[in-house]
């Protein structure tokens, strides 16, 4: 059996589940909002791979932000993006990962990711930062 095959079959699976219960739907639409950059039958794929999952990336990723994907840890199968080369990808949840305890993500009390980090999250995920208009003098 190809990784593929597998990979389908992990999906099927997991669109079965996820549509049976309100708690399973409500922890998919929780893990969607948390890693947003992915499409949405990879949210199911990390779901279905691991629901506790917060924050994912790819590998060369965490390098980029100073972190290291810890041995023996184990990725996380998703579909490749229809603008990158076909083939399966590997994303690892950043429980996985060790290094510098870099701030990486946004959160609703104000706090913003550390510079480095913030790069390169925003290029790997095209936001941009919002800036606060100039006030007038009067």
């Amino acid at each position: 059996m190809g990784v593929e095959y597998m990979a389908r079959q992990i999906y099927q699976d997991v669109v079965t589940r996820v549509t049976r219960t309100e708690a399973d739907w409500k922890a998919v639409c929780r893990l969607a909002g948390q890693i947003y950059r992915y499409e949405f039958d990879n949210v199911l794929m990390v779901y279905a791979q691991n629901p506790s999952a917060t924050l994912v990336a790819d590998y060369d990723t965490w390098k980029k932000v100073h972190r290291y994907v810890k041995r023996g840890s184990r990725g996380i199968a998703v579909f490749p993006s229809r603008a990158l080369k076909p083939g399966m990808r590997y994303v690892f949840d950043i429980g996985d990962i060790g290094g510098k305890n870099v701030k990486l993500a946004w959160d609703l009390e104000g706090g913003e990711p550390s510079g480095s980090a913030v790069g390169t999250l925003e290029t790997r995920g095209k936001s941009r930062r919002h800036r606060k208009p100039a006030e007038k003098s009067s």
